[in-house]
């Protein structure tokens, strides 16, 4: 069978690489040491997909993160008074929570597919090498869909933006 579009993802430890088929979407990762396959028939699945906005997990814990180093700060100014090595703990935890934060400051994309029943699916995220084309190939896999279907013309069914 003909490869109609590749995608390959990296996010959180997993690394996934979409195949579409004619028939069928294929997902082989590698996910901490181990590796999976998965098989999805496109006649199964629902032409439309959800799209969000979301910002990372690693985000919102460099921002845990500094709000604890901030609390410390101020226990130990008022409380303690300075206490030198413990401000470089407390620097040291506030330094990584900035480096989170800059590092995973851009919004992430994700996709999520359905089955014909309305249940989740899979889910396609815009991280990695090629997470330039992630729209691209999320417009190939609705279109196989649609075909296989039946249907000229598909769209997601919502965009919205999560913090």
């Amino acid at each position: 069978m003909d490869t109609l579009a590749t995608y390959e993802q990296s996010f959180g430890g997993v690394r996934r690489r979409f195949i579409l088929l004619p028939d069928h979407l294929a997902v082989r990762g590698r996910r901490f040491g181990s590796t999976f396959d998965a098989r999805y028939d496109l006649a199964s699945l629902s032409a439309q997909f959800d799209s969000a906005r979301i910002l990372a997990p690693l985000f919102h814990g460099g921002v845990v993160l500094i709000a604890i180093a901030l609390l410390g700060a101020i226990i130990l100014v008022f409380n303690s008074g300075l206490i030198w090595p413990a401000l470089a703990v407390v620097g040291m935890i506030a330094f990584s929570g900035i480096a989170c934060v800059i590092f995973r400051r851009r919004p992430l994309q994700v996709f999520v597919f359905k089955l014909k029943g309305g249940n989740y699916a899979f889910e396609v995220i815009g991280a990695g090498p090629e997470a330039v084309r992630v729209e691209q190939f999320v417009s190939s896999v609705a279109e196989q869909i649609g075909k296989e279907h039946g249907e000229t013309r598909v769209s997601p069914s919502t965009s919205r933006v999560v913090a």
